[in-house]
C-alpha cells in the first residue's frame, strides 16, 4: 500500500498497437529494394505528422489507492499538426512545418516571423 494511500491513477485513454507480424516482411522487401537501387542514406528522406494538443489535461491524476474510479474533465481538443522531416543519415534535417486552423494565430502574431518553423 502507497504511503498515505494515493496512488497515480489514469484519467482516460486508449492503448493500441501496430500490427507486428508485418514489420519483417516490410523491411526484407525495403532492404531488397533499396539495394536494387543503389540508394544512399542521405538520399533517403523520411517524414512524419504529429499532432500537438497544446491546452490538453494531463492523463494521470493523484487520488486515493481505494478509489478505483476516478471522474475526468472532456477533453479540449485544440491542437495543431506538426512535420518533422529528415534523411536517414540525420545530415538534412527540414524545417518543421506547423498547421493550424487560424491564417495568423493570436498567441504568436508578434513571434510569428522568429520561429524557426514554416507555419
Amino acid at each position: 500500500m502507497p504511503w498515505h494511500g494515493i496512488v497515480n491513477r489514469k484519467v482516460c485513454g486508449e492503448a493500441a498497437s501496430a500490427p507486428t507480424e508485418e514489420i519483417e516482411p516490410f523491411r526484407r522487401m525495403l532492404t531488397k529494394l533499396i539495394a536494387r537501387e543503389g540508394l544512399l542514406l542521405s538520399q533517403m528522406y523520411n517524414a512524419d505528422e504529429t499532432g500537438l494538443f497544446w491546452r490538453l489535461l494531463p492523463e494521470n491524476t493523484q487520488a486515493l489507492a481505494k478509489e478505483h474510479l476516478t471522474r475526468g474533465r472532456k477533453l479540449d481538443k485544440v491542437r495543431f499538426s506538426v512535420m518533422c522531416a529528415a534523411n536517414a543519415d540525420g545530415m538534412h534535417r527540414l524545417t518543421p512545418v506547423i498547421v493550424e486552423k487560424a491564417k495568423h494565430p493570436c498567441a504568436i502574431k508578434d513571434i510569428m516571423d522568429q520561429l524557426p518553423v514554416h507555419y
